[in-house]
């Protein structure tokens, strides 16, 4: 079960508990990330020559109304530059500098294993998608709670040698760039574990050249899978992607002791792909890790959407827009349902991803935009969390996934689920969620108008796991897998 959010002494509420002002501190630097990212897109706009031949519109707006402007940010604080501390050193000297609170103090233990979370590809570019997502939820409750391991953010650097991503966890905690220390090479150990949450998909060969460093120093790795499906339907993404995915899947089968996957669907996938190419699998199997949500913020952000006709179903949809996930025929459907006078919205998030300018270009000029179309190409996760709980119903229209984490949020946030009946949506769903069939606009039409009919029964529930059950998962997996390796080490002495 979760922990308690707060602490208490007899009956009194003490305030946050260190694991949750962790998260609350997580959560509020991802916001202001957020924020400056949307910050250097005005910039950009800004600059821009229509910016400036609409400034005369501009103007009569402001005369009508005058917003005011609130800017917010962590301060930046000096803190430890010893280059070969620990990171839990380094936060516990920022405490005793009284350059952070005393909560973040993290206990050291002599020979504490050390598990080296890859964050290479997020330190390079975090674009909010799924699997950054997981990457930087699982990181976040890590380091709250790391279950006696010393948790360590590394990164590839340009010589294809792991290096400790100080510099990123600096920005991750909210601190100065330096505050932390700078980046320096990892030197492996036994015990150590390497962990790739994020797919390096793209660095194949530099995960090929740095993983046999870590492994002479005695080090395990274990690679999270989040799905093979460039390999299973190559003509649903870019040309490169799944060139490089082959690639991928050969420098995880010759280096992963461990393999981590989201879900059953992917562990069989994963099974089938490596026998496919007559590759090995990893020493030590597979490992289910199902991934979570919290609950939605009591505050979260001002709804974006407008107030809606009394009788009207809104319609989500979360998720990069690409050509598997059905995008298209849930726009068809919608326009037949408008076109017949039924009461529906539709709202779209998720920027727009690789073959799908055609519909991009439908989405931005449809008439309905703004009205009973809403598409939101760059909202952070309150944002998100509005509108789970402003929308009925989220459509989930993918042809396949590896997991589906909207699907989670929404059914914590108490947001319908309608479902196409695939296997890896059964098996995170179950009888919490409603399912259709086909591809075509009528098969989809009748769905949400099925879904929308007045029903006696009370919306189906379902225990919907938690980020910090997540990152219990992967803890423990990590555990085991040093366990595995001492017993080897015991008996090959």
């Amino acid at each position: 079960m979760p922990e308690e959010q707060t602490s208490r002494v007899e009956g009194i509420d003490t305030g946050p508990s260190p694991n949750e002002a962790w998260r609350l501190r997580m959560a509020l630097v991802s916001q202001i990330e957020a924020g400056r990212r949307k910050d250097a897109v005005v910039d950009t706009m800004l600059a821009s020559r229509s910016w400036r031949l609409t400034a005369p519109f501009r103007s009569l707006v402001r005369l009508l109304k005058s917003p005011q402007v609130a800017t917010s940010a962590l301060p930046l604080q000096p803190g430890a530059k010893g280059t070969g501390q620990t990171l839990g050193a380094c936060i516990d000297a920022l405490v005793q500098e009284a350059a952070l609170p005393a909560w973040m103090a993290r206990p050291v233990f002599a020979g504490q294993p050390r598990l080296l979370v890859d964050v290479t590809e997020l330190s390079l570019e975090d674009l909010g998608g799924g699997v950054q997502r997981v990457t930087r939820q699982l990181l976040g409750e890590m380091l709250a709670d790391p279950h006696g391991f010393a948790i360590e953010p590394v990164r590839i650097a340009s010589d294809h040698t792991y290096v400790h991503a100080r510099a990123f966890t600096s920005g991750l905690l909210g601190l100065a760039p330096q505050a932390l220390g700078v980046d320096f090479e990892v030197k492996a150990r036994p015990g150590d574990v390497l962990l790739g949450l994020d797919f390096c998909r793209p660095h194949h060969l530099a995960l090929a050249a740095a993983l046999p460093k870590l492994r002479h120093g005695g080090a395990r790795v274990a690679l999270f899978v989040h799905d093979v499906l460039p390999l299973q339907h190559p003509d649903w993404f870019p040309e490169a992607v799944p060139e490089q995915f082959e690639r991928w899947l050969a420098v995880f089968s010759e280096h992963a002791d461990l393999a981590l996957v989201n879900s059953e669907a992917t562990a069989r996938s994963l099974e089938s792909a490596l026998r496919d190419r007559a590759l090995p699998g990893p020493s030590m199997g597979q490992r289910v890790i199902l991934l979570g949500a919290d609950a939605v913020p009591d505050v979260a952000a001002p709804s974006p959407l407008p107030e809606r006709a009394t009788g009207t179903t809104r319609v989500l949809m979360v998720g990069t827009i690409e050509p598997r996930k059905g995008h298209a025929q849930v726009l068809d459907a919608m326009e037949r349902l408008w076109a017949n006078g039924e009461h529906f919205e539709l709202v779209i998030v998720g920027r727009q991803g690789w073959k799908t300018s055609e519909l991009g270009q439908r989405l931005r000029g449809h008439p309905q935009q703004g009205r009973r179309l809403h598409w939101f190409e760059g909202a952070d996760d309150y944002w998100l969390a509005s509108l789970y709980r402003d929308c009925d119903v989220l459509v989930m229209a993918s042809s396949d996934e590896g997991f589906g984490l909207p699907i989670v949020e929404a059914g914590r946030a108490g947001c319908g689920l309608l479902l196409r009946d695939i296997p890896v949506f059964r098996e995170i769903a179950g009888d919490a969620a409603e399912y259709f069939e086909g591809n075509d606009t009528d098969a989809m039409a009748q769905a949400l108008r099925r879904w929308s009919r007045p029903r006696n029964d009370a919306r189906r529930t379902r225990p919907w796991i938690h980020w910090r059950q997540s990152a219990d998962a992967v803890l423990g997996a990590c555990a085991d897998l040093v366990e595995a390796t001492g017993e080897q080490l015991r008996r090959s002495s």
